[in-house]
């Protein structure tokens, strides 16, 4: 009688611990689950929103700050540009205004985060470029600004579209001859 109740309470606990496994799995597979849909909210940004410009994409008016100075619109759709969006704490970020600055084929424009505007003039003012450094407006949309988180990118744009996309400034400036 003994071994049938010992058995019977070992048949219990066997049960007992595989409903917590199978509790333990379900909730996992749960919270993998809501992780994942509120990663997709507009609070936290879709990660397939975010990427950096490719060629055919349009840029035409950008609305942009400078520190100290007023509000304005960068208008691409009548010129032909350099756009570097760059994050003055990168290195490779400030070679590539290093290399801008004594490339002139073609005429330079840097975007940097707001908090960040201040230091890459600083940096620049050297150079001769703090005039072309700009901010995006904090009230853009956030999947525009979403665009220019990735640093650092190296494209040209021609008459308000991304015409080519470069791993640097030496590269571009030589396809823009």
């Amino acid at each position: 009688m003994a071994a049938d109740e010992h058995s019977r309470w070992g048949k219990a606990a066997a049960r007992t611990l595989e409903a917590l496994v199978l509790i333990a799995v379900v909730a996992l597979v749960w919270s993998n689950y809501a992780l994942r849909k509120r990663l997709k909210t507009p609070a936290f940004g879709s990660t397939a929103e975010v990427r950096a410009f490719a060629v055919g994409e349009r840029l035409t008016r950008v609305p942009v700050t400078q520190p100290g100075r007023p509000n304005q619109v960068l208008d691409f759709t009548h010129r032909r540009a350099l756009v570097a969006v760059v994050n003055p704490s990168c290195g490779t970020c400030q070679s590539i205004v290093e290399a801008a600055a004594s490339n002139r084929s073609l005429e330079p424009v840097f975007f940097t985060a707001r908090e960040s505007a201040a230091e890459l003039v600083r940096r620049a003012a050297p150079l001769g470029l703090s005039d072309r450094i700009f901010a995006l407006d904090p009230s853009l949309p956030r999947p525009f600004q979403d665009r220019f988180v990735i640093n650092p990118q190296i494209f040209i744009v021609d008459r308000g579209k991304v015409v080519r996309t470069c791993d640097n400034v030496p590269e571009c400036a030589d396809r823009a001859r």
